[in-house]
């Protein structure tokens, strides 16, 4: 079969990557680079060994079942290239005073620790009741937070502030988020220690730099994406971005979904219509020395910091490195930025609202129909690399079942 994917983000990478054994396989990238939302940046250091900072995905929860554990590990990382994260957060708030009292805070103060983790406990005992209770996935978050045993003001600046920041909305708008789907991310099971979150020592982003090289019998296109699909006698007919044309006998679109809906010709109607229930927010990252988002006493300080400002919340990463402080901020909404950012980058962030959820099991429902396949974060409830891993194993289940790299992927041993 000729297999084209649109996309060499994560999940269009591995998708290349299990399927090149079985079928020949095009992947289109309209960027000129590989890996999506893997983003490493190495400071300059005159002294030291750069030290990988990431933009993109920081981290991830590394279990000993977990997809990325085992794909870095078909990859020739071993578990010793996987850093843990230091524990702790800090959550800071323009609004009322950590007291109580209807002073505004100038220009932010620290929520007491107490409050700050009685409400994150609180939040990852729910979200695991509401994961083994099949809550539905379309039930709206504010409702099962309306009834958290906590002041409103805790709600507002210690639970809805995790996924407002994590989503790139508002405080309010987190409420309408998917409880189930906010709850995947914070949820622990009292009865198990949770996974430990890890990032690889020489950067997330040389997940993809392995993976390139062993599919070598993959025909990458670096800039250049997917301009046009239309069907022709039965099967995907591709325009890309040079003008050249390609005809495929199934395409993994790995790609969000607004840009999946904009190249699909109008017969794809209400293919084009679910996708059009994705909405997606900006989040801007800096990463910077100009320690202007944490308390001014250093004792405070902790590996990461959520700050509350207005209707927002925006976290702050800190990494003391050998030739000192570094940070990343989110610096979407906050005013001042920090002096002389080192780097910055730009992502989109979907939202997982009640809308986006039913059409994504719509979506599932026709997962293939026309030779038309769909891997990443649009068949995902929760935008993880731990779930853009698993979409590509689903499209190798359809596509490739009998690949050794699909079998040693899931080999349980």
């Amino acid at each position: 079969m000729r297999v084209a994917i649109a996309g060499a983000g994560m999940a269009g990478l591995a998708a290349a990557w299990l399927l090149e054994e079985s079928h020949d396989v095009l992947l289109l990238e309209e960027r000129a680079t590989s890996g999506g939302n893997l983003c490493t940046f190495f400071p300059p250091d005159l002294v030291h060994m750069p030290e990988a900072v990431e933009l993109g995905v920081r981290a991830v929860p590394l279990g000993p079942d977990s997809l990325v554990a085992r794909l870095s590990g078909a990859l020739g990382l071993d578990r010793g290239q996987w850093l843990p994260l230091p524990p702790g957060h800090l959550i800071l708030s323009d609004r009322a005073k950590a007291d109580g009292s209807h002073h505004a805070a100038s220009p932010v103060t620290p929520v007491r620790r107490e409050e700050a983790a009685r409400a994150a406990a609180l939040l990852a005992e729910q979200a695991h009741h509401w994961k083994t209770g099949g809550l539905d996935w379309e039930v709206p978050l504010r409702e099962m937070v309306e009834d958290f045993d906590l002041p409103q003001r805790v709600k507002e600046v210690a639970v809805y502030s995790l996924p407002a920041a994590t989503f790139g909305c508002t405080l309010q708008g987190a409420g309408f988020l998917s409880a189930r789907a906010v709850g995947e991310l914070w949820a622990e099971d009292p009865a198990a220690p949770a996974p430990a979150s890890c990032r690889l020592r020489g950067g997330m982003q040389s997940l993809a730099r392995r993976l390139v090289p062993r599919s070598s019998r993959v025909e990458l296109a670096l800039g250049t994406g997917l301009r046009a699909v239309c069907r022709h006698g039965g099967r995907p007919e591709l325009t890309d971005t040079d003008g050249r044309h390609h005809q495929v006998d199934a395409l993994v679109l790995a790609m969000p979904a607004d840009e999946a809906a904009r190249i699909l010709a109008p017969r794809f109607g209400p293919l084009r219509t679910r996708l059009g229930s994705f909405v997606y927010r900006p989040l801007l990252y800096q990463v910077h020395r100009d320690p202007c988002h944490m308390p001014v006493d250093r004792g405070t300080w902790a590996p990461s910091t959520v700050t509350v400002h207005g209707p927002w919340a925006e976290t702050t990463e800190w990494y003391p490195t050998r030739s000192g402080d570094l940070f990343v901020s989110q610096v979407t909404h906050r005013r001042p930025r920090p002096r002389a950012p080192l780097t910055s980058a730009g992502f989109r962030t979907v939202q997982p609202t009640p809308g986006m959820l039913g059409a994504q099991r719509e979506l599932l429902r026709s997962q293939g129909e026309g030779g038309i396949f769909l891997a990443g974060h649009v068949i995902a409830p929760v935008n993880t690399l731990e779930n853009a891993l698993g979409s590509a194993v689903a499209v190798a289940r359809r596509l490739a079942p009998r690949s050794r790299r699909l079998a040693r992927l899931l080999d349980d041993t």
